[in-house]
């Protein structure tokens, strides 16, 4: 049952932590000392449509254990409505991938890579293996898996210290929270989106020039370059996120 307004955009924002550099090191610190995988996403104007329509989806959300904003919108909706400044967070190369990779890097620990079609993984695994020479992507599958047992197994098995998940929304949170439940050791799990695809096709690191990073126009620039599959996304799906926050802007200052 689809549920929206002020109570929902309110809860919405509020899953969403501050993020910034402490914050990170501190998870990546934490990695040789987890008992327990640790599950970590992202959310944006997308993912409210699905919090406010998919009741499995929002208890998801709630169930990671740590939840950021994926997108200015979401940052500048938590200022608007919780006068909470929070910092964008995602898994690419404007944000958290190359910190991560980095990190794993230097301690020579391995990654696992979910998601995507079987061409662009294993693109994109050759890539990060030649971009990280002490980094062994030693797990990885395509998005079209058939046996989450089967990959859960291989994961105890291979113990990567990092698993990254791109199969898009809700598929990918579910399969995140899974391997979460059912892994039998320390681990750190993050959702990536697609990222896997973008890595894949671009030349270098970054799927963004850096002028539209700066400018945060990110959502303009994929709109761009890939109008077929984002045109309804951004201009009907994003619909819910914006009316609900322009009621609660509304109810703040009494219109």
């Amino acid at each position: 049952m689809k549920r929206s307004g002020h109570n929902c955009i309110v809860e919405f924002v509020s899953i969403c932590k501050q993020g910034g550099g402490a914050e990170l090191t501190q998870l990546l610190n934490s990695i040789g000392f987890l008992s327990s995988p640790k599950a970590i996403t992202f959310v944006n104007p997308y993912s409210y449509k699905l919090y406010i329509n998919d009741a499995d989806y929002s208890k998801c959300l709630h169930d990671f254990d740590y939840v950021y904003a994926d997108g200015i919108g979401v940052v500048k909706a938590a200022k608007i409505i919780n006068r909470r400044a929070i910092n964008r967070l995602s898994f690419d190369y404007t944000s958290l991938a190359h910190h991560v990779f980095k990190y794993v890097d230097e301690r020579k620990y391995d990654i696992g890579l979910i998601g995507a079609s079987e061409k662009s993984n294993s693109v994109s695994s050759v890539k990060i293996s030649s971009y990280y020479k002490n980094l062994q992507v030693s797990f990885r599958v395509d998005g079209y898996f058939k046996d989450k047992e089967k990959v859960v197994e291989e994961l105890n098995s291979l113990r990567p210290e990092v698993i990254i998940i791109g199969m898009g929304a809700p598929r990918q949170e579910k399969m995140a929270l899974y391997l979460k439940n059912n892994l039998s050791y320390g681990c750190l799990i993050f959702t990536c989106g697609g990222f896997i695809d973008q890595l894949a096709v671009t030349e270098g690191k970054s799927y963004y020039p850096s002028i539209v990073d700066k400018l945060d126009l990110r959502f303009i620039y994929r709109l761009f370059k890939e109008p077929r599959r984002l045109s309804r996304r951004y201009l009907v799906e994003y619909f819910d996120f914006v009316r609900d926050v322009c009621i609660c802007l509304m109810k703040k200052i009494k219109i």
